[in-house]
């Protein structure tokens, strides 16, 4: 008597992806907390990029509402935490707060670089940018072609410094988004990549 039972797919944790990203994030915090000269541009120039192509590795496409809520609640809610707190520095410190002026002024750091007015959500290029990136490979046909996506990405973002790079639009996080996906592509592609060597592996174990 055959079962139909389905037995659940178990999916494997890759340690080598949490040892790769403690890494990064502790790169990241040296940095920030003050390295400077040739370390940090040697760090800089690929821990960034590396996080982006952990993340096209790990990516599996997701409704985009479930998206949105993953990536905008916390956003929101820390950003709130940091609002409040500012707001009661400010207070304490004695200071005649303007309040509609002092919310228009956090508002512009959520979407373009602002170099004198701090953000509520620090690194938040990156959150928009993941998560536009996400939004699109969601999208069947980009994932499908996300090879051709990738190198169209890269041909794009190589004239836009040309075109832009010396213009207002350099600071704004969107024109970002050409040069992020590439990686998350890359990503996809190792992941397939590793995908068929396991698969041979599993085939030639089995023949044995």
């Amino acid at each position: 008597m055959h079962s139909n039972k389905v037995t659940p797919k178990i999916r494997i944790r890759e340690v080598w992806i949490d040892w790769a990203k403690t890494l990064l994030i502790f790169m990241m915090v040296v940095c920030h907390a003050g390295l400077y000269g040739i370390p940090q541009h040697i760090i800089y120039a690929f821990h960034m990029p590396a996080f982006f192509i952990i993340s096209g590795y790990l990516f599996r496409p997701h409704n985009w509402r479930s998206l949105l809520i993953r990536y905008c609640i916390p956003v929101l809610f820390f950003s709130l935490i940091n609002l409040c707190y500012n707001l009661t520095f400010e207070y304490l410190r004695g200071s005649s707060i303007n309040i509609t002026q002092y919310l228009l002024e956090y508002i512009p750091p959520f979407y373009r670089y602002t170099p004198h007015t701090p953000s509520l959500f620090p690194g938040i290029w990156f959150i928009e940018g993941l998560l536009c990136c996400q939004l699109l490979l969601g999208i069947p046909w980009i994932y499908r072609n996300y090879k051709v996506v990738g190198c169209m990405c890269v041909l794009f973002s190589s004239l836009q410094t040309v075109f832009i790079g010396n213009t207002e639009l350099q600071y704004y996080y969107i024109f970002r988004i050409p040069a992020i996906l590439p990686f998350l592509c890359l990503g996809i592609y190792i992941k397939k990549i590793f995908n068929i060597q396991y698969s041979i592996f599993n085939i030639q174990y089995s023949i044995k």
